[in-house]
Order: C-alpha cells, then structure tokens, then sequence
C-alpha cells in the first residue's frame, strides 16, 4: 500500500482460478465419449467431476515438481451398466498444465489484468511489496508474473504460510461478527434512506440557529432602546429608529459568520442515532479483539467536516440576512414607538402598531400631511421625561416586537430555498462520505 494514494483501491478482474479447473473438466470431454454420456445421463453430478480436477488443480500447484495422475471410476459413485468400465482420468507432467492454460489464454489474461491496474489505478505510484493470499497464490507461474509485470523482485512478493485457508477463516471471522451484531444494525438502512431523502438538518438548523439570532437581536435593541432613555442629552425618536436599524445590521452580520458551526451541530444532531447504532457494531468488533482502522470521517464519538466547502451556505445566509434586516430598523421601531409618540404629544392612540401616524388634528395645522406631521413628531427632540414615557411604551409592546423579529428571521431563512437547499446538500455529502469510510474500513453493516 503507498501512503501516497488516497485510500485502498478495491478493484478486481474475472481471472477467478476456478476458470482452470473447469478448463480441465471441458478438455477431458472432448477427448472422452464417456464423460459426455455421463454429463448427458447425470447433469446434476457434473460438479462432482469439477471438484475432482480442482483438487487436482490444487496437487499440481502444491509441488509443480512431481507428477499428477487421478483416476476415477464412474461405478464409485454411480450404478449404471454403460458406465460401470468407464474412468475419469486426469494425468499432468511437471509444466504441463501451464502450458495448457497458456494455450487456453488465461495466464496472458492474468499479465493483462496486472498490467492494466497498474497503469490504470495506481499509475506513477512505487510498488514496495506484495503480498499473494489464498490458494491460487501457490501457482508457480504467478510470482514471476508480478515481478515482470510490476518490476519487484522475488524477495519483495510475500505469501501466507497456508495461503489456503486465509480466506475460509477470513469469512468464518466475518460470519463469527455477524452473528454476534446480529440485529443491531435493524432499521439502519431505513435510517440512512430518510436521512438522506429527508431535511432533518435545515429543520434543526432552522430552529437552533434562528432562535439563538432572535436572541442577540432582542438582546441587542433592547441594550439601543435603554441607552437611548438613558442618554445624558436629548435624542429624538428618529435617532432611536436609526439606532436599531444599525444595531440589528451589525447584530446579523457578526451572529451570521456563526452559521457554518450552526450547520455542523445540525448534522451532528441529526445523524447521532445512525452514528451510536454503527458505533455500537463498532464496539462489538473492538471487544473481539479485531482492530478497526476508521477513517477522519468514521471517528467515534465526533463528526468531521474538514472535507466539507460550507461556503455557499455562510454566503447565502449572510446575503439573505443582511438584505432583510436592511428593514427591520425601520419595522420595529415603528411598530414599537407608535403608540408612544401618540401618547406623549398628549393625542389619541391613533398611530397603530406597524401602521401610518394619524396624529391628532389639534397638534398640527389642517395645511400639513400625515406624512409631514408624522416626520415632525418623529424627529423633535425628546428629554428624559419624555424618552421615558416612549420606553415605558415599548416595553408593553415588547411581546409583539419580540414576535415581529422572531418572524423576521424564520421568513428570511425559508423565503430563500438555496440556503435550505446548501445545507440539505451538504449534509448528504456528509453521510455518503460516512458511509463510504464504513466500507473501506471493511465494517459488515447491512
């Protein structure tokens, strides 16, 4: 393995070597009417005859030095009077079956494979061993295959002591895990499917993340609109509404490089009972003894995002934030000092909540507009007393302003569905790059 490659590369070629043992079978009945009588009369035993040339397949490979012979009589295993003379015969010399799998074309097909995976899957990359397992691996003509084909030396090709059983105890291992975690990965699948086809992520996303900016805001106007009652020189209602309007400007724009965070807590939250039933089979693995190599995305107990572009959703939701709250100044402080502005010019509550000013006629002449008295009333300038009173005015509206931010902020994140559809997308990258870890940390999840 090259620590230069990103990862394992799982890549196989049809070079199965039970090709030779059936090669083996077909040329012994071309030669013999008898086994063709038998194939015809007994299909159902044809695997019988298979196995038999595949353990003699196995007898060449354990010595290719010595000879091979096996006879087999039909009336061994079977009663029937026009095969009760007739055998099965296998026969090989030392380099004999080599040169009949040469003619046949699956060694050339074997050099193929190795030369095509090198320059195909792990081109310009240095080969520092290799290591041969399983039974096929006895085969005298495969290391010098891959010493010419990948330019190794003997010494550098490795092979188990019993390279025959390696995988029959590999899947004995498996089948061993799999009965123990039996049942611990139910409903995963279904997990994942929804995950990935739902939006659990936004929806958290959505919920945590706008209720914390509701809650800076709130804070944050509510610190403007008692340092303004507060201040030492006299200040107008207008200042005050410019004050909140740069105030909540500067509330989003800082609260908003937060989101990132925001969206990685949703993904964490959202994805923990698929993670603590995968970490739970994980477990089972661990107490066995068996060494699991997780990936940075498959850490336990953590999620990773290193490979994970989050700036698409910092962009949109900064953008659509800043575009919104451009308004909100201007909304909230006419909502919350309306009244107020009624009260202490001594008319009617006529300046409605979120409405037009419609003082009273009394204050100013017929000649002027509502929208000229209104402006009038807005920028005088108001001593203590007077701010006062506005104050204690916005705090019995307080509910409803709290109410018109919070709908504010819900409206500007689900009016632009680019940033729900960036951190839907986002989240889905997350968990096929957590699935894929899985595998190629070689866990048996279903």
């Amino acid at each position: 393995m090259n620590k230069n490659l990103a990862g394992l590369v799982d890549h196989g070629y049809d070079c199965g070597a039970s090709f030779i043992e059936k090669s083996m079978y077909a040329g012994q009945k071309e030669d013999c009417e008898a086994i063709r009588l038998f194939e015809s009369k007994y299909p159902k035993l044809i695997d019988y005859l298979v196995f038999e040339a595949r353990k003699v397949k196995e007898q060449v490979y354990f010595d290719p030095s010595l000879k091979v012979k096996k006879t087999i009589n039909f009336d061994d295993f079977i009663d029937d009077e026009d095969l009760e003379d007739e055998r099965f015969k296998l026969t090989y010399q030392p380099g004999e079956l080599n040169e009949f799998l040469t003619e046949k074309g699956y060694i050339k097909s074997i050099e193929d494979a190795m030369i095509d995976y090198k320059e195909n899957h792990i081109a310009n990359q240095d080969i520092y061993g290799v290591f041969l397992t399983g039974g096929a691996s006895r085969m005298d003509f495969i290391i010098p295959l891959v010493c010419k084909c990948w330019n190794v030396e003997p010494s550098q090709v490795y092979r188990d002591q019993d390279p025959s059983l390696t995988i029959s105890q590999g899947v004995a291992e498996v089948a061993r895990m799999d009965l123990r975690t039996d049942g611990m990965d139910v409903g995963l699948e279904e997990e994942i499917n929804a995950f990935l086809k739902g939006s659990q992520t936004y929806d958290i996303f959505l919920e945590n993340f706008g209720h914390d900016l509701w809650d800076k805001v709130t804070d944050d106007i509510g610190g403007v609109v008692t340092a303004w009652r507060d201040a030492e020189e006299n200040y107008s209602i207008d200042e005050l509404q410019a004050a909140i309007s740069d105030t909540v400007q500067e509330s989003v724009a800082e609260f908003s490089s937060n989101a990132p965070a925001y969206v990685e807590n949703a993904i964490n939250e959202s994805t923990k009972e698929i993670r603590d039933k995968v970490e739970s089979i994980i477990a089972v693995y661990s107490s066995q003894g068996v060494e699991i190599n997780l990936p940075n995305n498959v850490k336990l107990g953590e999620v990773n995002f290193s490979d994970i572009n989050m700036d698409s959703v910092l962009y949109g939701i900064s953008e659509k934030l800043k575009e919104d709250s451009d308004g909100w100044g201007a909304a909230i402080g006419g909502a919350a000092i309306g009244g107020a502005v009624a009260m202490l010019l001594g008319g009617p509550l006529t300046w409605l909540i979120g409405g037009g000013a419609l003082l009273a006629k009394w204050l100013f002449s017929e000649e002027k507009t509502e929208e000229q008295k209104q402006a009038e009333a807005m920028a005088r300038e108001l001593d203590a007393s007077q701010r006062l009173d506005v104050f204690n005015s916005i705090n019995e509206e307080w509910q409803s302003i709290c109410e018109s931010v919070a709908d504010s902020i819900k409206d500007a994140l689900t009016s632009d569905k680019s940033i729900k559809n960036s951190i839907n997308k986002i989240s889905k990258e997350y968990m096929q790059s957590y699935m894929d870890g899985l595998k190629s940390a070689r866990i048996l999840i279903d």
